[in-house]
C-alpha cells in the first residue's frame, strides 16, 4: 500500500505548491518514515516527526494497530491525523479523538454493510454454514467480530463452523485452504488485505476452492482489481471503500 503513496503524493505537493500551498499560502514538505508495521516503531517515529521535523499533519497507517498507537502521541501534542487505510472501529470509538479522521468507513461500517448484502444470497441461495479466515491483528479482529455478531442477528439459523486466523504477512496458506474445503461451508468471509489478500486468492484459486465455496464481501481495493486483473478468479463478490470516482 505505501509504494503507491510515496511515489504520487510528491507529484501532489509539488503540484499544489505551484500555486502557493495550501490556501495558496502554506508550501507543502513532506517526510516519509517507515512504520515496519509495528505500533511501537510508529509511535516512535509519529514523536520523532513532531518533535524534530515539526510536522502539522500525519497521514498514517497500513495497520489498524498502527494507527492506533499513532493516535495517542498525536492526541498529546494535538497534531492532525489522517488515517487513510486503517479503518478499525475503535480508531473512531473506543479510541476516539478529535484529532483523528478516517478516510473510509470504519469496519463496523464495512462488515455491516456486507452482512446486508450476504443475508439477501443467503435467501436466494439457500446457504446454512460458513467459515471465517482473518487476519490475526486489530482490523482483521474487528472486522470478523461485526460480521459475525451482526450476521447472527440477521440470519440466526446461518451458522459459523469455524473462525481460522493467519498472521500477519502469511506466505502460505494451504493449511487454511485444505482445513477449509473439508469442511465445506457454503460460503466463506475473509478480514484479509492488501498482499495478504492477493495472496490467499492466488494459493485458493489454483487449490479449486473458489469453484466449491462462495467467496463474497472480501476486501479489493481497485488497485488490487487492476494488478490482478489477468489472474483474478471469477464469481468472487468483492467491496471497496468509498469508490468516490464511481460518481464522477
Amino acid at each position: 500500500y505505501s509504494e503507491r503513496p510515496i511515489k504520487g503524493l510528491p507529484l501532489v505537493a509539488a503540484e499544489i505548491n505551484k500555486k502557493g500551498g495550501l490556501l495558496g499560502k502554506h508550501p507543502i514538505e513532506l517526510y516519509f518514515r517507515d512504520t515496519q508495521t509495528k505500533p511501537d516503531v510508529g509511535a516512535r517515529e509519529a514523536r520523532s516527526v513532531i518533535l524534530n521535523d515539526k510536522v502539522q499533519t500525519i497521514i498514517a497507517a497500513w495497520s489498524s494497530a498502527v494507527a492506533m498507537a499513532i493516535q495517542e502521541v498525536i492526541h498529546e501534542y494535538k497534531v492532525l491525523h489522517l488515517a487513510a487505510t486503517s479503518n478499525s472501529s475503535k480508531i473512531v470509538h473506543e479510541n476516539y479523538t478529535p484529532w483523528t479522521f478516517l478516510f473510509g468507513p470504519d469496519s463496523r461500517m464495512q462488515s455491516n454493510s456486507t452482512v446486508v448484502a450476504v443475508v439477501k444470497m443467503i435467501k436466494e441461495k439457500g446457504w446454512k454454514s460458513y467459515v471465517t479466515l482473518g487476519l490475526d491483528y486489530e482490523w482483521g479482529r474487528d472486522a470478523q467480530k461485526v460480521f459475525v455478531e451482526s450476521l447472527k442477528q440477521a440470519s440466526p439459523e446461518t451458522k459459523l463452523g469455524k473462525e481460522f486466523w493467519a498472521k500477519l504477512g502469511e506466505t502460505d496458506f494451504t493449511s487454511y485452504i485444505t482445513a477449509i474445503m473439508g469442511m465445506k461451508p457454503d460460503f466463506m468471509f475473509g478480514a484479509i488485505a492488501g498482499r495478504d489478500n492477493e495472496t490467499f486468492i492466488q494459493q485458493a484459486k489454483a487449490a479449486g476452492l473458489f469453484r466449491r465455496i462462495a467467496y463474497p464481501g472480501v476486501f479489493l481495493p481497485v488497485t488490487e482489481l487492476m494488478q490482478q486483473r489477468k489472474t483474478l478468479p471469477r464469481g468472487i463478490i468483492g467491496i471497496n471503500r468509498c469508490p468516490f470516482f464511481a460518481h464522477m
